[in-house]
């Protein structure tokens, strides 16, 4: 098995890290002198680069709840499809307020609950987020 110590410097310079073996990086990062605070820093600093972009996609998702009974008024009331829209749709056009708040308070409760299922989500993406009891100040 070849280590950074048999090799030329050119070699160990453009060789990619993940095709290193454990013994030869962590060899490479001696003889670099690099603390194991810099090491765990930079994984850090590369969960930080990633998780954002996860997490924008977790947070459209849970707007895409309340976003599928707004789909299915177009699409039912295009295609005269009977459902939820159709119904909705019809609902607004002869002024029946106690159904039309109903649909409202399904839309709020699935907005309420895609944001619920995003906040775990955000857990398990990003080991940081945690939900602990905080002592009271």
């Amino acid at each position: 098995m070849k280590t950074i110590a048999d090799t030329k410097a050119p070699f160990a310079a453009t060789q990619p890290l993940h095709y290193l073996d454990a013994t030869a990086l962590a060899e490479l990062i001696r003889t670099k002198r690099i603390t194991s605070k810099e090491v765990v820093q930079a994984h850090l600093d590369r969960i930080e680069s990633v998780n954002p972009k996860i997490n924008a996609i977790v947070t459209l998702m849970a707007d895409l709840l309340p976003a599928l009974i707004g789909g299915s008024i177009v699409i039912e009331t295009l295609f005269s499809i009977p459902g939820m829209g159709a119904l909705s749709y019809e609902a607004v056009l002869a002024r029946d307020y106690p159904l039309i708040m109903a649909i409202f308070t399904l839309s709020a409760f699935l907005t309420l609950f895609g944001i619920l299922v995003a906040d775990f989500l955000y857990t398990l993406i990003d080991p940081r987020i945690g939900y602990a009891k905080r002592a009271a100040a």
